[in-house]
């Protein structure tokens, strides 16, 4: 298993009068190679939660288990220099992970600090940009005259070089138009099929993960409250909504309500705008009409 939080709690100035929980008693289990996607309204701790997967935050209450690393609250801190390698951090905003004059030098930096040559260096960057997409004529631009969705994708190459185990990114898509938000969920859908990596992603639109991610975790006011399978999720959307402040996509709630008055609850749900399109154009042409005789199971 790469991640498990056991009662895991944290709480901001966990010492001082001003004491601020921000998460409280998680247990959480991240298999290996999962896509995962974390949701929740502004506020429910979603990039608190991030943080604790390597180690930049540790739990004020309960233990974390990250792959060979074992983080409980109260323990003395355990060198994590190694850990945060192998659980790359992407943060919400590129200009909080790059600061070097060129792209070269910040894919470089994490590999020459890991001691590798800068020879070696070199060609982890230049790999790294091929896995985002980028040529390697940027490699001497500087990053902050790039496009939007260009930094967003040097700085999650900036953690591509160290090859982690583990990639973690919080609200990636921030920012972005919405061809270069596609763009960069097809990426990590990619990363993840292609190289195998564990790719976990705190996201507040659900349309744009719902076709890649594999497991779902829900936040609410510091606790979580779901965990479960895209097609859980669609039938837990109405709820999610209503208890959690959950943004529902539009063809999600349509399909809900065609499933619910076409007895289709137990078929697997439409994902996405286009095959919500495709699945109502098949029911429209079913000789008996939609809803007409129909048993409830697929077709």
């Amino acid at each position: 298993m790469a991640i498990v939080f056991e009662q895991v709690s944290f709480a901001y100035d966990d010492r001082s009068l001003w004491r601020q929980s921000a998460l409280e008693e998680i247990c959480l289990t991240l298999e290996e190679g999962v896509f995962a996607a974390v949701a929740g309204a502004s506020g429910s701790g979603k990039s608190t939660l991030l943080q604790l997967f390597n180690g930049i935050l540790r739990p004020t209450g309960g233990r974390v288990r990250v792959l060979d690393w074992d983080i409980q609250a109260g323990e003395k801190p355990l060198p994590l220099r190694h850990l945060r390698r192998r659980v790359g951090l992407v943060f919400q905003f590129p200009e909080q992970q790059l600061f070097e004059d060129t792209v070269e030098k910040d894919l470089c930096f994490g590999p020459l600090n890991f001691g590798m040559t800068r020879a070696e260096a070199r060609v982890r960057a230049s790999r790294a940009l091929d896995m985002v997409g980028l040529d390697d004529t940027l490699l001497g631009r500087n990053p902050f005259h790039l496009s939007g969705g260009q930094m967003r994708k040097v700085a999650i190459a900036s953690v591509l070089a160290m090859d982690p185990d583990v990639l973690v990114l919080d609200e990636p898509t921030a920012t972005l138009d919405p061809q270069s938000r596609a763009e960069l969920a097809l990426l990590l859908s990619r990363l993840h099929r292609e190289q195998g990596k564990t790719v976990i992603v705190v996201t507040h639109r659900l349309q744009e993960m719902l076709p890649y991610a594999g497991l779902w975790i829900v936040m609410k006011e510091g606790r979580l409250a779901f965990q479960g399978g895209a097609a859980e999720l669609v039938r837990e959307a109405e709820r999610l909504e209503r208890d959690c402040g959950l943004a529902v996509p539009a063809c999600i709630a349509m399909w809900n309500e065609v499933a619910g008055r076409l007895g289709l609850s137990g078929e697997e749900p439409c994902l996405t705008p286009e095959t919500l399109a495709e699945r109502l154009a098949r029911l429209l042409n079913e000789p008996s009409g939609p809803g007409v005789g129909h048993t409830g199971r697929g077709g």
